[in-house]
């Protein structure tokens, strides 16, 4: 069982590096909250409320997220101390 895991994370881990050298198109909304570290239902909420990174919405049902808008998103939240937090 540890070794189907070490194998999963070799392939998150490849898949990563796909990401950072721009091979992939977009991500799922679960590619994307793994990414972020997020859940899934978390960057839902953060579609409906417009707060979360950009996404480009291909049909009524489908969702992607470009990497560069996931780092883009990443950046915007970078605070230096506790005080610039954002509410």
């Amino acid at each position: 069982m540890e070794r189907r895991e070490d194998n999963r994370e070799m392939a998150g881990s490849a898949r990563l590096m796909r990401i950072a050298e721009g091979e992939v198109l977009g991500l799922t909304t679960e590619q994307a909250a793994r990414a972020l570290n997020v859940s899934v239902r978390t960057l839902q909420n953060y579609r409906v409320l417009g707060t979360g990174p950009s996404y480009v919405e291909i049909g009524p049902r489908i969702v992607r997220y470009l990497p560069e808008d996931l780092v883009s998103y990443m950046r915007s939240r970078r605070v230096r101390s506790t005080s610039e937090r954002r509410t």
